[in-house]
């Protein structure tokens, strides 16, 4: 056992003795595990028969690989049979190295099939219930094992340090100490099913405007005592893997910075699972894999062919790609996935994952006022109700991005409610401040076209053209809600949102308040 795993262990000893200690502090926020929690449905994330030989096992597949098979394993590719997920790594299939499917997961497993829509981590985090991470990571984990993944990215343990960064929500909480005990847990329930669980952005990737160019300057104890808790409980709890962030910490981007990838995650937390960019965070070769980095995604700009090319012409020795692979090759022989016989993977229970979804909504849910007990509403008060505003109609089930889920189900909340309230209540809607701006007036199109609740059923299509003119520059916007596949949306004859991929999708068909050339034919094509 080389000496960093020994620190490895250390730290999870330590960090095990600080949940009993934690736990008769006053202040802690120590995890209750539930019931249950050691226990697995699926085959644990580490088979029984994965050690013995196990680094033998590593050494002599590494001794077999080409260097261009090598490179293959340290960069994402285009997936011929894609799931929808976010990255793809090729295998070696006459070695018996699988390939791997990376899916985002921050509220839920993201692909082209449904998934369970978790409640935002933030809400997750007004908990303040280490337990219930677990069992919110456990929902992600077995989903993605379901889902036909092997890595999760998540979670994103990042602090929250200003309101207008536009992932927050992705995020737990401002606070160092809530974060790193919900990471540490929401690790151990996605590992529980044996998915490899991702904890990103490895460091300080608090912002999303300018993140590619931010310089982020903050000194040792600063880090250590903030943003850095999060990603060192995620290390103590065993993450397989750590995302590198985009930004750059103290004048070094984040996927080449020596200092946090070799020195502080390595060698000071004993990390012994693999480093992976951020989609085209990587920026270079050399000091890249020669500073930790040992996985560049999406694609192999740099790990790629200037990769093969370095090590052939002597500025980056091959035994820094070997240990990159080997990082990869043990971690995923840890998860079981070298094995000869791969643990099958478990069915997807939808209702269970619904269930969980519910008790982390109500938990999390505030309530800062409650004047004379009004609410729950019930008897006269329920009799008649006022739903106002634009996603009272319109569910905003998740966020976008990474975030986005396809779920089992959207119902309007305007529907639940006026189911709730049953027929002796009237319950009236109004749009309020619509978020969007103004619709477009059905009769400024030529030919006029009924676009108010358009609604596209599943299986069916609608597409309308038409053209309009204004008497003055404007700007619109064109929002499309939609179910199953991405609708064509063209103007002019040009497709408005281009895609490479399959892109998952949202709750409904609904086009409005175009672009001011023009009003583009959309088409819902069957989900």
């Amino acid at each position: 056992m080389n000496e960093a795993v020994s620190r490895r262990s250390a730290m999870r000893l330590i960090g095990a003795a600080g949940v009993v200690g934690g736990a008769l502090g006053a202040g802690a926020c120590a995890p209750t595990v539930p019931p249950g929690a050691g226990l697995r449905s699926t085959a644990p994330a580490v088979p029984a028969d994965a050690e013995p030989g196990g680094a033998n096992r590593i050494d002599a597949l590494l001794e077999r690989l080409t260097l261009d098979e090598k490179t293959a394993l340290l960069h994402g590719a285009r997936d011929p049979a894609s799931l929808g997920q976010a990255g793809y790594v090729p295998g070696v299939p006459r070695l018996g190295i699988p390939a791997l499917r990376l899916a985002d997961g921050s509220a839920g497993v993201r692909v082209t099939e449904t998934a369970t829509a978790l409640p935002a981590p933030v809400l997750l985090a007004s908990a303040f219930d280490p337990a219930l991470a677990r069992e919110y990571g456990r929902v992600v984990g077995r989903e993605g094992r379901a889902l036909g993944q092997d890595v999760v990215l998540s979670p994103m343990a990042n602090l929250i340090r200003t309101p207008y960064a536009g992932r927050n929500f992705e995020a737990f909480a401002e606070d160092p100490r809530l974060t790193a005990d919900l990471v540490r847990e929401m690790i151990r329930g996605i590992q529980d099913e044996g998915l490899i669980a991702t904890v990103k952005h490895f460091a300080l990737n608090n912002q999303e405007h300018g993140r590619d160019t931010v310089d982020v300057i903050a000194a040792e104890q600063t880090l250590h005592e903030t943003e850095l808790r999060g990603f060192e409980a995620a290390v103590a709890a065993g993450a397989g893997a750590v995302m590198g962030a985009y930004n750059r910490v103290n004048g070094v981007h984040a996927c080449e910075n020596k200092p946090l990838l070799d020195e502080l995650l390595r060698g000071s937390w004993g990390f012994d699972g693999w480093v992976m960019s951020d989609w085209d965070a990587a920026h270079s070769t050399v000091a890249a894999i020669g500073a930790g980095l040992d996985m560049e995604m999406p694609g192999g700009t740099h790990f790629g062919r200037p990769l093969r090319e370095a090590v052939r012409g002597g500025t980056v020795p091959e035994a820094a790609v070997d240990l990159a692979v080997h990082r990869i090759l043990t971690t995923m022989d840890r998860f079981g996935l070298l094995a000869a016989r791969p643990a099958a993977r478990p069915p997807r229970n939808a209702a269970a994952g619904a269930r969980v979804a519910r008790k982390v909504a109500a938990a999390g849910a505030v309530l800062l006022r409650n004047e004379h007990g009004t609410l729950p509403l019930s008897g006269a008060a329920a009799r008649s109700i006022a739903v106002i505003g634009p996603t009272g109609q319109v569910p905003f089930v998740g966020g976008g991005g990474s975030a986005h889920v396809v779920p089992d189900g959207a119902p309007a909340p305007l529907s639940a409610i006026r189911q709730r309230a049953g027929n002796g209540s009237t319950v009236r809607y109004a749009l309020g401040e619509d978020l969007y701006g103004r619709p477009l007036p059905a009769t400024l199109l030529t030919p006029a076209a009924d676009l108010d609740d358009r609604v596209v059923a599943p299986g069916r299509g609608w597409s309308h053209q038409g053209e309009f003119r204004l008497a003055a520059d404007d700007e619109w916007t064109l929002v499309v809600h939609y179910t199953g596949q991405r609708p064509g949306v063209r103007l002019d004859g040009e497709e408005l949102f281009p895609s490479d991929r399959a892109s998952p999708s949202t709750t409904r068909a609904d086009c409005w308040a175009p672009h001011p050339t023009g009003w583009p034919s959309a088409a819902a094509p069957s989900p």
